[in-house]
């Protein structure tokens, strides 16, 4: 399966926006760094027109976002070259395993 197969991906920004705000397009916005992962979330944060914007991803279960995390984690990165990457496969990972994910950002 690729990253562009996960149902809802690419997701919207969130939070809080002025009243004129242009939401980018998944091909405007670089993927600069993952912000968190906890149980089946995934936060990280786009950089379009030198500001940046949160997008919390939810997946169906809690294998997918520490994959997702390796996939993100090389930032920054164009959504195109993101959507043609695999997940992979299996249950496990071996950020998953140690139960660390890196560097922490949060």
């Amino acid at each position: 399966m690729r990253v562009r197969d996960l149902e809802n991906w690419p997701p919207e920004p969130c939070g809080v926006f002025k009243t004129t705000f242009m939401s980018p397009s998944a091909e405007q916005a670089i993927i600069q760094r993952v912000l968190h992962v906890y149980d089946v979330w995934i936060t990280f944060s786009r950089e379009f027109e030198g500001s940046d914007h949160t997008y919390d991803f939810q997946t169906h279960d809690k294998i997918t976002p520490p994959k997702l995390k390796v996939i993100l984690w090389g930032g920054p990165l164009l959504h195109s070259s993101i959507s043609r990457t695999s997940v992979p496969k299996g249950g496990d990972t071996e950020a998953h395993r140690s139960g660390g994910f890196g560097r922490s950002e949060a």
